[in-house]
């Protein structure tokens, strides 16, 4: 896999763990990233799947979390629990502070808002890969990254809460963004 590349995996959920101190146990170990939160990446997949052949995925049964995470040096994950998604009450007060477009309304957006909070932490502070630094660069970026995170938490900025529209089918409000991808990303309110 190349450097700076997307990676999303499941982990157990986070809502019931002192994370903090799973953050602290972390730093001090020899672990990978993944091993220290229990992910099971799911993306990319490692497997090739040919057209007679099916795939099979063991889902969670329960409350997981979402991660979302770079494969480089000095980069953050993101953790989405299940658990802290939810609808908003509808209400006037979202109409008003969130501007549908009449096009947007047409397609069936504006009556239902989620409500998404997530971890975000610096994930070299928790991992063990030198991305061919020398071991006094990868302790110096490490201490800084776990001191960061720690910072965040202290000042309640680890997490996050965004909002998301979702239409009357079930569809994420989304938008192109100019980069010549011709790619759709979530819209967040």
């Amino acid at each position: 896999m190349r450097s700076g590349s997307w990676r999303v995996g499941i982990s157990p959920d986070l809502s019931r763990v002192d994370v903090k101190r799973l953050i602290r146990e972390s730093y001090g170990n020899e672990k990978s990233f993944e091993e220290n939160f229990s992910i099971d990446v799911i993306a990319p997949s490692e497997l090739v799947v040919t057209y007679k052949e099916s795939l099979s995925i063991d889902f969670p049964k329960k409350h997981f979390s979402l991660v979302f995470f770079t494969d480089d040096k000095s980069g953050l994950a993101r953790f989405i629990s299940t658990k802290s998604v939810y609808e908003i009450e509808n209400d006037d007060d979202y109409k008003k502070r969130y501007k549908i477009s009449l096009f947007d309304r047409y397609r069936g957006f504006g009556k239902h808002f989620y409500s998404l909070k997530s971890l975000i932490i610096h994930k070299d502070c928790c991992d063990n890969k030198f991305y061919r630094q020398t071991i006094r660069e990868y302790m110096k970026n490490k201490r800084e990254a776990y001191r960061d995170t720690v910072e965040e938490f202290d000042r309640g900025v680890a997490f996050h809460s965004q909002v998301v529209a979702v239409s009357n089918c079930g569809n994420v409000m989304t938008e192109k963004v100019e980069n010549g991808l011709n790619l759709d990303f979530v819209k967040w309110m």
